[in-house]
């Protein structure tokens, strides 16, 4: 499956950088080969199978489905040249259009607490990056 790779690419390196993680540490911690993850933080149009999105979920504590919904959401393409505040804001819209995918298959019974709270923490972690950087931007 291809969808907006460039869209999972910034997202995946943005998340990796949060975390404090090399692409060597994502590996080492569950995520996929350091090639797949550099073509995937390159945008490089490959197919990303679904088994790869289950490991970058998983590596970068994300809530089961994220990784795919990244990559084939219903917001739109994140343009690679965006800049820093409107990608965040697009992260931010992303984050709670999963978060509000997750409540509606927690409610299914279709995915657990667990894979809820992750999708949101991170919702939360964007919401704190628009604001810190809002609170940067006014001085």
């Amino acid at each position: 499956m291809f969808g907006d790779v460039a869209r999972l690419g910034l997202a995946v390196r943005d998340r990796r950088a949060r975390l404090g993680l090399s692409q060597t540490d994502l590996w080492r911690s569950g995520g996929p080969s350091n090639s797949t993850l550099t073509n995937i933080e390159n945008g490089r149009q490959v197919p990303v199978s679904s088994f790869t999105l289950r490991k970058l979920d998983e590596a970068l504590k994300w809530g089961t489905g994220c990784a795919y919904s990244l990559l084939h959401g219903d917001e739109g393409p994140v343009s690679v040249s965006m800049p820093g505040a409107e990608l965040r804001a697009h992260n931010l819209a992303a984050a709670a259009a999963e978060a509000r995918r997750a409540l509606a298959r927690f409610a299914d019974n279709q995915i657990g607490f667990q894979e809820l709270e992750a999708c949101v923490l991170l919702l939360a972690t964007e919401a704190e990056a628009v604001a810190n950087d809002a609170r940067s931007a006014n001085g």
